[in-house]
């Protein structure tokens, strides 16, 4: 497959895109980066988060169903520093001080992810190239579940409405200890994006984070409470966290209304310049995690 490019055509689209987010900003007189509100939330997601962990691990309810329910909690609370820490502070607008955003972009490796694969595929391949086969990565969970035209289509694909609930709960889990590595090894963001190289640092960070986080949230726990509960807690916890990073994010692509662009059916070139591949994707967002819209704007234009 060819690399898609963006037609040399005057970019329309991406100069009214930042003329509105600037009028958004200056109206309604808001910073660019985070303010106190966004801070706050940090504070009590990460504070909910080491209390579930410790009462979960050090302080185990005598109920099990009152374990599985924390650890449903926990899975919500995962997922929601992905959103509103992490996505943040890898796009550079989680704060004016550079350092700060590196720190809370890191919150993924320590929940067992990897932000400089993540600014990869996320920050250069899904904003990009979105919806585009073969270059944006969110797209890509072919054969199972069929989100654009131009993927093969098979007969189970029929009941993807059915089954695709229960694929989802495995999102997170496959994403740590299946995709992060398959990147690594393949050298390769998405089917036709080549990864840059890592730094020996970042070789460092992206095995010593995967270590860390599978001594905190497995072995650890096993030592404390048993490997059997912490088996069936962990699973509840990456299930739900799973189900609600794919519901939140799908409706960044399968709405009405987004154009699909398939580079061997619509050619490798795409007309309206780049940004028009982006533009229009995340409306739904609002609706389901609060603040995502505003971060977006903010993840479009940090400066």
């Amino acid at each position: 497959m060819q690399p898609t490019t963006f037609a040399r055509t005057a970019p329309v689209f991406f100069q009214r895109l930042r003329e509105e987010t600037e009028a958004y900003f200056k109206e309604n007189n808001l910073r660019k980066t985070g303010d106190w509100r966004l801070y706050l939330k940090t504070g009590i997601l990460l504070t909910a988060l080491a209390t579930l962990y410790v009462v979960l691990v050090f302080f185990t309810p005598s109920s099990a169903w009152i374990a599985l329910g924390l650890c449903a909690i926990m899975g919500v609370v995962v997922a929601s520093i992905g959103f509103n820490v992490m996505h943040d502070g890898a796009h550079g607008s989680y704060s004016r001080r550079k350092w700060v955003n590196e720190v809370m972009g890191h919150s993924l490796n320590f929940l067992g992810g990897n932000v400089y694969l993540w600014k990869l595929k996320h920050n250069e391949n899904h904003h990009t190239f979105t919806n585009i086969e073969g270059m944006d990565d969110d797209i890509d969970i072919k054969p199972f579940i069929r989100v654009h035209p131009g993927q093969k289509r098979y007969w189970f694909h029929r009941f993807q409405h059915v089954y695709s609930l229960f694929l989802y709960g495995s999102t997170y889990l496959f994403w740590i200890f299946y995709n992060d590595l398959r990147k690594y090894f393949s050298g390769k963001v998405a089917d036709a994006t080549p990864m840059k190289p890592m730094s020996v640092r970042e070789h460092i960070l992206f095995w010593a984070s995967k270590v860390f986080y599978v001594g905190l949230f497995l072995v650890l726990p096993m030592f404390m409470v048993g490997v059997l509960p912490v088996l069936l807690g962990y699973g509840v916890m990456v299930f739900v966290a799973g189900v609600v990073i794919s519901v939140v994010f799908q409706l960044a692509h399968v709405v009405e209304y987004t154009d699909f662009h398939h580079p061997e059916m619509d050619g490798e070139r795409i007309e309206g310049g780049m940004g028009g591949a982006s533009g229009g994707h995340h409306g739904q967002l609002r609706h389901a995690q609060p603040g995502m819209e505003l971060a977006l704007r903010r993840a479009q234009f940090p400066d």
